[in-house]
């Protein structure tokens, strides 16, 4: 049995804390990487899984002809050359500087008006799970209330395993944001 790592969203991490990727940790994984997350490139189905198993790594590449989604779109590969040069390097930079901004405004907004449901910590993503546990008993479907009366969609938590979790996607603009935070603290306030 191996571990399949999904790590594409390894580049997201606060600026100042770097990723350490899984496979030097455990050599028979397999790692699935992409620049598909960071740098909003998943129509272009680029990718890349490393698998160092020879056996292991033939059983992946027929499934993924099996599949038919063995086939490089050669806009792909110029975003991917895109992606990992200088230039790309200083746009992700960027990036991340203002996804920590929006998690620290979402953290702190939540934090203050909704303190019964904490965040998780966020580490390389832009994807924020909150802990609506002490709502759940009030209102059985968070996200779905949060659809008909806020005007918000959010993942349900049931999705992942967890009903305990919502998950929002906080890589918006800010004003979309700050309008999203102030129509979720306002539902939820009001169980």
């Amino acid at each position: 049995m191996a571990v399949v790592s999904d790590e594409i969203h390894c580049e997201l991490t606060p600026p100042g804390v770097s990723y350490n990727p899984y496979g030097p940790i455990a050599p028979d994984a397999i790692v699935c990487l992409s620049p598909s997350k960071s740098f909003n490139t998943a129509g272009l189905q680029i990718a890349n899984i490393v698998c160092r198993d020879a056996e292991r790594r033939a059983r992946i590449d027929r499934a993924i002809n099996i599949n038919e989604v063995c086939d490089v779109n050669p806009f792909g590969v110029e975003a991917l050359k895109a992606s990992y040069s200088p230039d790309g390097r200083a746009w992700l930079d960027s990036l991340r500087a203002y996804l920590h901004a929006n998690w620290e405004l979402t953290r702190e907004t939540l934090r203050r008006r909704l303190p019964s449901c904490p965040v998780c910590r966020l580490e390389a993503t832009y994807l924020v799970w909150l802990d609506v546990s002490a709502l759940t008993d009030k209102h059985p479907d968070i996200a779905g209330l949060l659809v008909s009366e806020a005007g918000v969609r959010v993942s349900p938590g049931e999705m992942y395993g967890d009903a305990r979790f919502i998950r929002l996607n906080i890589a918006t603009q800010r004003a979309r944001l700050e309008a999203a935070l102030e129509a979720i603290c306002t539902t939820l306030a009001g169980l």
